[in-house]
């Protein structure tokens, strides 16, 4: 903030934006290390205000809680009702999805339009069979991001090229790139289309 002698003593408001933002997304590559869920909230509702978005988030908000179902206990508890398993990188990614819709999250790699359109394309009958992890890197490229490291376990997924079209695809492991991982649709009750459960995959 520049005062009227022409001192500038503060930040911009993008200079806010952009440090929110950073800080946003490295929480959901690491949510473990930024305080999970309860942190996650707080860094997007953070975005949303400084991004004027508050009413946008709110509507998210509102969305969530009616595909979660009746869990008091946030995503986590959702996801532990559903698969009996909380894991931090899956709850991270339905906050991602959001973030992906709002414009604020940050892709390692975005599929191109030929990319997205053959996931559409095979991605149901390819669910069908259980798959390696090797098998989905190999088909589908390198995850456009991880959601809690780069260990086995980690949710790895691959969103849609444009941030404002929601058919992402996921698949973590509970073992090494050989494990096998089980591909299958999205269930209605399911919080988000972005993760399987530790030990799934699930292209969209």
């Amino acid at each position: 903030m520049t005062d009227t002698t022409g001192h500038n003593d503060g930040r911009t408001a993008q200079e806010v934006r952009e440090y929110l933002l950073t800080h946003l997304n490295d929480a959901l590559r690491r949510p473990g290390m930024y305080g999970g869920e309860a942190a996650l909230r707080l860094y997007l509702d953070a975005v949303a205000f400084a991004a004027d978005a508050e009413q946008e988030w709110q509507e998210e908000l509102k969305d969530l809680q009616t595909r979660r179902g009746p869990s008091s206990s946030g995503v986590r508890g959702a996801f532990q009702d559903l698969w009996g398993d909380a894991h931090e990188g899956a709850v991270a990614s339905v906050y991602a999805e959001i973030a992906h819709r709002q414009g604020w999250l940050r892709l390692d790699r975005t599929l191109t339009s030929a990319e997205y359109d053959e996931i559409r394309r095979i991605s149901e009958s390819w669910c069908r069979e259980d798959r390696l992890l090797s098998d989905v890197v190999t088909r589908f490229g390198p995850p456009s991001i991880l959601f809690g490291g780069t260990t086995p376990t980690t949710p790895r997924s691959w969103p849609t090229r444009p941030a404002g079209v929601t058919t992402p695809c996921s698949a973590s492991t509970s073992g090494t790139a050989s494990s096998r991982v089980r591909a299958r649709r999205q269930p209605p009750s399911m919080p988000s289309p972005f993760s399987g459960p530790s030990g799934t995959a699930a292209p969209c």
